[in-house]
């Protein structure tokens, strides 16, 4: 999945899927749906917090530590 690869190269920066969709140039509702899967996969996670790409405090996800 592309948008998990993304965010493991991205590591250890978070994005709001708005951004997810703009970096991986697909539709925000095929960024939500792919970040809604990774996020509950384990090493990822979905929580508040401010987006790298766009500032804002909003859902994101992100990879976290030990991966």
């Amino acid at each position: 999945m592309k948008l998990r690869q993304f965010l493991v190269c991205q590591h250890p920066f978070a994005y709001c899927d708005g951004c997810l969709a703009h970096h991986l140039d697909i539709s925000l509702a095929d960024a939500r749906a792919a970040a809604v899967t990774v996020g509950a996969e384990a090493g990822f996670i979905r929580h508040q917090h401010e987006c790298y790409g766009c500032r804002r405090v909003i859902e994101l996800t992100a990879m976290t530590r030990g991966q």
